[in-house]
């Protein structure tokens, strides 16, 4: 029974700990959309922080949808198009 309770333990801090990193990271990468200009870029990075809970699906995905976005938006006053995700 001791062994349930712990493993069990170890299993909710785990989770707990994910969950933390998604939130902090999903704000982190608003607040970089939000200053880049992305296109409602603060729900992206926080969508993008909820998804970072799975391993690699965040990191990958987030990629992929700021890139496409970036390079679907018009060009900014002042930059180029070479400024768009190779």
């Amino acid at each position: 029974m001791f062994l349930i309770r712990e493993f069990i333990a170890i299993v909710e801090s785990f989770f707990r700990g994910q969950i933390l990193i998604g939130l902090i990271m999903g704000v982190l990468l608003g607040t970089g959309f939000t200053i880049i200009g992305l296109e409602f870029g603060f729900a992206l990075g926080l969508l993008l922080g909820v998804l970072n809970i799975v391993p690699y699906l965040g990191t990958i995905l987030g990629l992929a949808v700021a890139c496409r976005s970036r390079c679907s938006s018009p060009v900014a006053a002042g930059r180029s198009s070479a400024s768009c995700c190779l």
